[in-house]
């Protein structure tokens, strides 16, 4: 709730920067509320998709949780073919398919010694994760909308889903703690100076995710944050001195070369397209 507040302050503080730069928002006009009302609808998915992560996650095992969360690439790129009409091509798929496999092996590296037998995955589980991820790439792919084709600011779409999540996570914190008889407050007990400092990264995180979308598009963001995975794998080898194991070498070069191939592709096919109208 912290993290949506602060990125919602970011949000607004950004619009009004757009506004001094040339670009003139009106954040009390009809306009702008017919367009927040609007973009709350990718919002709402999400929140959709995070009880069915939720649900998910308490129904499987670690690993097929995992696995199965890793998926929100493919059903990215068939929402963005079916609402969209966005193709990929025979390369691009395969580039797909690569960074999916090296995200699911990075996601069990450390859940394989939480994995038991007691845990069993569940049919409701399973299909509540796949619900959850392909309600992921629908919500990605109006997002994409949104922003590159009704040309709408990527702040302006970021504003609107941090009112739905506030609106949704505060009313689930109030409730808790009506439940629990605890004061409202309680929920910062455990907080100390240091805790602000991942929140603001965190919303610092999600605005740039805003602005990949925008610039690049909602599949360059998935692959971004599988990139984010390898990324941290490798801090964490560093930090702990510790050698991956083997899985997560073949994650690495997986993305590696999944997110190299994907990104020629998606340069390449500009090209043909930029030749076609000429």
């Amino acid at each position: 709730l912290a993290c949506e507040v602060i990125k919602l302050i970011i949000a607004m503080a950004a619009l009004f920067v757009e506004s001094m730069n040339g670009k003139p928002v009106n954040l009390f006009s009809r306009e702008t509320a017919r367009s927040v009302v609007l973009c709350s609808a990718p919002a709402l998915i999400y929140v959709v998709q995070n009880f069915c992560v939720q649900t998910a996650y308490v129904e499987l095992n670690p690993i097929t949780f995992n696995c199965l969360n890793q998926t929100k690439l493919i059903t990215t790129a068939t929402a963005l073919y079916l609402i969209k009409g966005v193709r990929q091509n025979k390369k691009q798929m395969l580039a797909l398919s690569l960074v999916s496999v090296g995200a699911m092996l990075l996601s069990v590296r450390g859940s394989e010694n939480g994995a038991n037998a007691e845990n069993m995955s569940t049919t409701t589980g399973v299909a509540m994760s796949l619900t959850g991820t392909v309600l992921s790439g629908i919500a990605a792919t109006v997002t994409q909308i949104f922003m590159q084709d009704m040309r709408l600011s990527p702040f302006l779409v970021t504003l609107a889903m941090c009112i739905v999540s506030i609106v949704t996570v505060g009313s689930s914190i109030v409730s808790q703690t009506k439940i629990m008889g605890e004061p409202l407050l309680s929920v910062f007990d455990h907080w100390t100076a240091s805790s602000i400092v991942p929140v603001i990264t965190q919303a610092l995180g999600g605005l740039l995710v805003g602005l990949v979308t925008n610039y690049c598009g909602s599949i360059d963001k998935g692959i971004s944050f599988v990139c984010g995975l390898a990324v941290s794998a490798v801090c964490q080898c560093a930090v702990t001195r510790v050698m991956l194991p083997w899985n997560a070498l073949l994650a690495l070069l997986f993305v590696a070369q999944g997110s190299f191939m994907h990104t020629k592709e998606s340069m390449l096919a500009k090209v043909r397209a930029k030749t076609k109208t000429q």
